[in-house]
């Protein structure tokens, strides 16, 4: 059977005509019929000559044409599009002869009765412009509409697959191919592939160039790698730092808690936008951090140099193993204190005992406290500055910070309170994305509501009175960084004394 006749017996069903299956032909079969509509046959009839019935007496099948809603309709209000030639009820021999003898524009004028809803088009009026051929491939299933072509990128312009979660701020993530002719072009590829905004705060402040020591490692933690560096600053001076390699993935509990992306967490960002907060505040409690690009590690000379953080190195011992002389310094209390508001602030759920310093600085017995690590901060989803605090329950079993201070110096009180929201987005709104700024403000706004508080309560202090015993006695481990460690140490200390004493899970 001819593809015309077998397309026709698929369609006159609807319409009630009863048109006999041809018999099959043996022997000098009729050459086959050229494919008019280009249409693909199924795998069931393949090998038999257009024309001809296959051999298991059922009507071949034609992909695309399978009975669907509002056919029988389209077909119609097309069918006096028919030429003579293809009008139903007319005997098959006669279809196959003058089959053979379309023109083009009968061909076409077929091609038209077809149900467009078959090439994803709406049925639209004849009109005297269809009845061109369309150019159509031989022997190839209908087309799809084609797509818009997908536009040429550059190597320099790839970035990491979305992940769903929230996007950096358009500034941020789009600006890293504007200044990159400034740099090298194996420095600015790491930029592109930590999607690192290039800008005045992010510029590599060292190169291998700055390197006076090979680095060295340092440490470990759960997902990062610190080298100690020995770099020579542009004024001339020696930096005695750490270096950090950024990683393109943030896996930590808090990260993942407080809505920071795990394939794009921005760390260096985050770093830089805490400092940031520090100065504005004016406290001394988080290292001098710049960007860097060097060689580290076994095989640096074949890897090229990583993009990281260096920072000054904290001096002095990590918080949870200070004695309690140490402790209960007035300067001490102070300083701790600062640098948990600050966490409060900026979100920073990982400040466990290790994650800070404290440096008692001879001769001049200056206090110095200093806050690292500071990657997993400025999330999202933190909008209650109270949030950061461990509670051994299910939701916040992985924060490492305490509620808020049961009492705050004046000082800190006015740098606090005088801070708005628009500060915080000019201060931030380059560096973070625009729900992570909002959340800012919202950790912001109930700090100052508790410090409030706290000012109706007469626990808005001079900085003198941090070693007074009334205040000493209301920092607790549930509401300070000073009471927890302080607890801590004396804990050790009555272990020290009773070996057999339990150490309270210190």
């Amino acid at each position: 059977m001819s593809m015309l006749g077998k397309i026709r017996r698929l369609i006159e069903p609807q319409q009630g005509v009863q048109v006999p299956l041809p018999q099959e032909r043996t022997n000098n079969p009729r050459p086959t019929t050229p494919n008019v509509l280009g249409l693909r046959r199924s795998n069931a009839t393949k090998g038999t000559p257009v024309g001809m019935a296959p051999r298991n007496g059922q009507l071949p099948k034609v992909q695309g044409l399978a009975p669907g809603p509002g056919k029988e309709q389209v077909w119609q209000n097309r069918r006096h599009q028919l030429p003579a030639a293809l009008t139903p009820g007319r005997p098959e021999q006669q279809h196959r002869r003058e089959e053979q003898r379309l023109t083009p524009q009968e061909a076409a004028m077929f091609q038209a009765a077809i149900p467009a809803a078959h090439y994803g088009e709406q049925p639209a009026p004849h009109a005297a412009g269809n009845l061109l051929p369309r150019q159509r491939q031989p022997q190839a299933a209908p087309q799809r509409p084609a797509q818009a072509p997908h536009p040429r990128v550059s190597p320099a312009e790839v970035r990491p697959p979305s992940t769903g979660r929230p996007s950096m701020h358009p500034q941020q993530r789009y600006a890293t191919n504007v200044p990159m002719a400034k740099l090298p072009p194996n420095i600015a590829r790491l930029y592109h592939q930590q999607n690192l905004k290039f800008s005045p705060e992010t510029h590599p402040a060292f190169t291998n160039a700055n390197l006076m020591n090979r680095p060295f490692k340092v440490g470990s933690g759960a997902f990062n790698t610190v080298y100690a560096v020995q770099l020579k600053k542009p004024d001339g001076g020696v930096l005695d730092g750490v270096f950090k390699p950024l990683s393109i993935t943030e896996n930590g509990w808090v990260a993942a808690a407080t809505g920071i992306p795990r394939n794009d967490p921005q760390i260096a960002m985050r770093n830089i936008a805490t400092l940031s907060y520090a100065k504005k505040l004016d406290v001394d409690v988080i290292p001098d951090t710049h960007v860097a690009a060097l060689e580290v590690g076994p095989g640096a000379q074949i890897e090229g140099p990583k993009l990281g953080l260096v920072m000054e190195k904290a001096l002095g011992m990590e918080a949870g193993k200070a004695p309690i002389e140490m402790l209960e310094r007035r300067d001490v209390c102070a300083e701790v204190t600062k640098l948990q508001l600050l966490d409060h602030l900026t979100g920073q759920g990982d400040r466990h005992s290790g994650n800070y310093f404290i440096d008692v600085i001879k001769p001049s017995d200056e206090v110095k406290v200093m806050g690292i690590d500071n990657d997993q901060c400025f999330g999202h989803r933190l909008t209650n500055p109270n949030e950061i605090q461990f509670i051994n329950n299910r939701t916040n079993y992985g924060f490492r910070g305490t509620s808020l201070p049961p009492v705050v110096d004046f000082e800190m009180a006015i740098k606090i309170s005088s801070l708005t929201p628009s500060d915080i987005q000019v201060m931030l709104g380059d560096k973070l994305s625009e729900a992570e700024v909002r959340a800012a403000v919202a950790r912001l706004e109930g700090v100052k509501k508790h410090i409030v508080q706290l000012e109706a309560q007469g626990r808005v202090i001079d900085p003198k009175d941090w070693d007074h015993f009334d205040v000493r006695q209301l920092l607790t481990a549930e509401n300070s960084y000073i009471g927890r460690e302080r607890e801590r140490a004396l804990a050790k200390q009555a272990q020290a004394l009773d070996p057999q004493r339990p150490n309270a899970g210190w």
